[in-house]
């Protein structure tokens, strides 16, 4: 499954060797709670992040979580972000 999923073009490109990754990093929110995004991939000027799901079945709840993650790093001042939902079981990416 691994193999399967890394042949996707868009995946190979998060882990393409010298980008700068945090995985699972913590984000501390305004209101005190945490956002933990499993990876954000730093690219040139845009960043990315990605959030894993293993699970059959896609969710709308899951889109809402990546935008939330989304809004969290432009208020941190990056203004080029975008987003995936990477449901691996599928071997299916879904821009946000």
């Amino acid at each position: 499954m691994a193999h399967r999923a890394l042949d996707n073009p868009i995946v190979s490109q998060w882990f393409a060797p010298g980008l700068q990754v945090k995985t699972e990093a913590k984000i501390l929110l305004p209101d005190g709670s945490i956002a933990r995004p499993d990876r954000i991939v730093f690219d040139n000027e845009q960043v990315q992040v990605i959030d894993y799901k293993f699970g059959e079945l896609e969710s709308e709840k899951y889109r809402h979580q990546v935008l939330r993650y989304m809004d969290c790093l432009r208020m941190m001042g990056f203004t080029k972000v975008k987003g995936y939902l990477w449901y691996v079981t599928l071997n299916k990416v879904v821009d946000v």
